[in-house]
């Protein structure tokens, strides 16, 4: 008599295992907000977070629409600001955070860094704020900085260019940071 071996126990096993190591792109995010440039106010109700341990930031992607499978996976190896593009209207006007942290900080307590860009606006295809920490308007920001970690945060502000642009923003998001490049 043969004896027969199952292997579907084993691939369970294997799938428990790789659920550890990464989360889905969404398995915590909350994205809710808005952002104006001029007269074109946009409502923010999806994102994600990628984290690079590389340059110790978080990029935070928000967005009216929710983003594809495919051009999340780029997001996660190219940028989100390549996946997305930056002078793409047909792709959504969409808020990218970039917030940069102190080496070796493992909470999101404290910013170096915080530039707010809005992209696929209607009236600036490319538009970059550069903020410093007092500009961007945190309000709230906590958590893991790692790949799996959650990151939460509000920002409010507004800001007019030398040209004369007007932007605001009040955004707040909670997203599982995803590893990227």
């Amino acid at each position: 008599m043969r004896h027969r071996t199952s292997v579907l126990p084993y691939a369970v096993l294997a799938a428990a295992a790789l659920s550890t190591y990464a989360a889905p792109v969404g398995a915590a995010d909350a994205i809710s907000g808005s952002a104006s440039l001029n007269a074109q106010t946009v409502a923010l109700a999806h994102g994600f977070g990628v984290w690079s341990a590389k340059t110790r930031s978080a990029s935070i992607g928000l967005f009216a629409k929710a983003p594809g499978a495919a051009q999340t996976a780029q997001a996660l190896d190219e940028g989100i600001d390549s996946a997305f593009g930056v002078r793409e209207p047909a792709n959504g006007a969409y808020v990218l955070l970039k917030l940069g942290f102190p080496a070796g900080a493992p909470r999101a307590d404290h910013l170096n860094v915080c530039e707010i860009d809005f992209y696929n606006f209607a009236d600036s295809p490319e538009q970059t704020m550069w903020l410093g920490n007092e500009q961007c308007g945190v309000t709230e920001l906590s958590g893991d900085l790692r790949p799996g970690g959650v990151v939460h945060g509000k920002l409010k502000g507004a800001s007019t260019q030398t040209t004369g642009k007007k932007y605001t923003w009040d955004l707040a998001f909670t997203t599982t940071l995803q590893p990227g490049k």
